[in-house]
């Protein structure tokens, strides 16, 4: 279902991690899917989120209305920082991640207001 997103994106530069590349692509509104590609074996892991989906669930990273980005990465690190709704709406969540090089592991969550008039 994704695999022009995914090619496209293996050809690129790493851009998490010393040699991953995350490829993003909208999934309706207010939502954010992705994967992490593996630019050296072609290996796709799906991103962080608080719970394991499946099937199309499992690449969903992020929803709702925020403000700012859905997700935060940098070449040279292993942190992933995501935001989401929360379940209140005047804020919103950001879960700081670290990659292990198999999988993510949730460090914590930390609530954020929304700015208000928005």
């Amino acid at each position: 279902m994704f695999r022009t997103h995914l090619l496209d994106g293996a050809k690129e530069r790493p851009n998490f991690a010393g040699h991953y590349r995350f490829v993003g692509w909208g999934c309706g509104s207010a939502c954010a899917a992705g994967a992490f590609i593996d630019v050296e074996t072609g290996e796709i892991h799906p991103p962080p989120k608080p719970a394991v989906g499946k099937g199309w669930d499992r690449w969903i990273f992020a929803g709702g209305i925020i403000d700012g980005l859905y997700i935060e990465i940098r070449p040279d690190s292993r942190l992933v920082i995501t935001r989401q709704q929360s379940e209140d709406s005047a804020s919103q969540d950001l879960r700081y991640y670290e990659w292990s090089g198999t999988n993510f592991r949730l460090l914590t969550t930390v609530r954020e207001k929304k700015p208000s008039g928005r």
